[in-house]
């Protein structure tokens, strides 16, 4: 039974899904300028998300507190 699980999880490792399988392929063949490129753009894009959620979720204040503060 052990070793049932044991192979088990061994294919559940050996499987990718088909966009990894593609972005591994096409990392495999970049130069190393190039997947360091690749690397930052998703990092980029990874920022811009996060802070578009930010946005999504900021409060803006209120009209009463405007008039307090230029006061």
């Amino acid at each position: 039974m052990l070793t049932a699980v044991a192979q088990i999880n061994r294919w559940k490792r050996a499987i990718i899904s088909q966009h990894d399988a593609e972005e591994q392929t096409l990392l495999e063949y970049m130069t190393k300028a190039e997947r360091e490129l690749w690397h930052k753009y998703f990092d980029a894009l990874a920022q811009k998300k996060q802070l578009e959620e930010f946005l999504k979720t900021l409060r803006k204040p209120d009209d009463k507190r405007n008039e307090e503060l230029q006061a």
